[in-house]
Order: C-alpha cells, then structure tokens, then sequence
C-alpha cells in the first residue's frame, strides 16, 4: 500500500520517498518485506548510493539472508572500485594535461 504511493513522483523526490517508505516501514511497522522492496525500487534508481546498500545490507544481514547480503556487498565492493578506477583515470589525465 505505501509502495504505490511512491509510483508518482519522479527523479530525487521519488527515490526520497521510497526510502522515507522503507525507513518507516522498518522502523515503526516492522515490515521488513516492505522496507526491503522499497529500498531495492530506490536503489533500482540510483545503484550507486551507499547508503541504499547500507540498508539493504542491515536488513538482510538482520533476516539472516546471507545470499541477498552477499549480493548487496558484492554490488557496493563494485560500487567502490569504479568510483576508485574514475579517480585514477582523473588523476591520470590531469597529470598528462599537466606534462
């Protein structure tokens, strides 16, 4: 119910509600199943956000899911290196711009 809520906006406002949803979801309902629905529609939309993963990761972690946990750090592992492999072709160009 609070999921097709989330379906209207777009952009930023949406992926905010979706994680306002999971967040109360798993706080004050104590519905997992939908907190972990609506941070992996969030994170559909924005699948490098760390915190998105963090989330996923408690939640699976709590749930004893250790095939969805390894997914999920599996993905943010991937998250990691390409913000790291970006850096270095960065700091590489600049230093050929540099010469």
């Amino acid at each position: 119910m609070l999921l097709r809520q989330a379906s209207v906006p777009a952009g930023d406002e949406r992926i905010q509600l979706l994680v306002d949803v999971g967040d109360l979801a798993a706080s004050k309902l104590n519905d997992r199943a939908q907190a972990t629905k609506s941070f992996v529609a969030a994170l559909d939309e924005r699948p490098d956000d760390r915190r998105l993963l963090s989330k996923l990761m408690q939640l699976y972690s709590e749930d004893k899911d250790w095939n969805k946990l390894v997914e999920v750090v599996l993905r943010g592992r991937g998250v990691v290196v390409q913000r790291q492999r970006r850096a270095e072709d960065g700091v590489h160009r600049h230093h050929q711009l540099v010469r």
